[in-house]
Order: structure tokens, then C-alpha cells, then sequence
């Protein structure tokens, strides 16, 4: 079972309706990730920022811890991202 998030806030004594939970994304925003990209076999790679919530296979926004850039990538199944684009 995974964890999970409730998208409204429950009372004391509320009953847990499940039509107001959601899974916890794989990335939270504000989160360090590893953004990494593989070229020519080499696998280069910084820590960054996540700048919102991602789940597995969804293209989300980092920002670099070193030079401040904002790198587009795809979250994988261990938090990591894979870098798409970088502005």
C-alpha cells in the first residue's frame, strides 16, 4: 500500500472518504532530485530542485543548485529526473 494525501481537510471523528485521496507524488516540490542525461555514454549530472510534484513518467521543472538554470525532465520510478531540456 502506498501512502497517501488528502486533497480536503477532515474533522475529528470525520469518516476517511477515499474520493479525497490521492497517491504521494514521487517528487514533492521543493525536493533536491538528481537531474541527470546520458550522452555519448557518459552520464552527466546535478542536483536540483524539484519546482513542483511529480509522478513516474510525468515531465516536470527542476532548477540547477549550481548555476540556477531550470531543466525540463521526466521523473523516474527512484526520484531521479531525466533531463529533456534545459533553459
Amino acid at each position: 500500500d502506498l501512502p497517501l494525501l488528502a486533497d480536503k481537510v477532515f474533522i475529528k471523528g470525520e469518516i476517511l472518504d477515499m474520493r479525497y485521496t490521492k497517491d504521494v507524488p514521487t517528487v514533492i516540490k521543493g525536493q533536491i532530485v538528481k537531474a541527470y542525461s546520458i550522452v555519448g555514454g557518459v552520464t552527466v549530472s546535478v542536483l536540483a530542485q524539484a519546482l513542483e510534484h511529480g509522478y513516474v513518467g510525468n515531465v516536470i521543472s527542476v532548477k540547477n543548485l549550481d548555476n540556477g538554470s531550470i531543466i525540463k525532465g521526466t521523473v523516474q520510478q527512484d526520484g531521479t529526473v531525466i533531463v529533456l531540456e534545459v533553459k
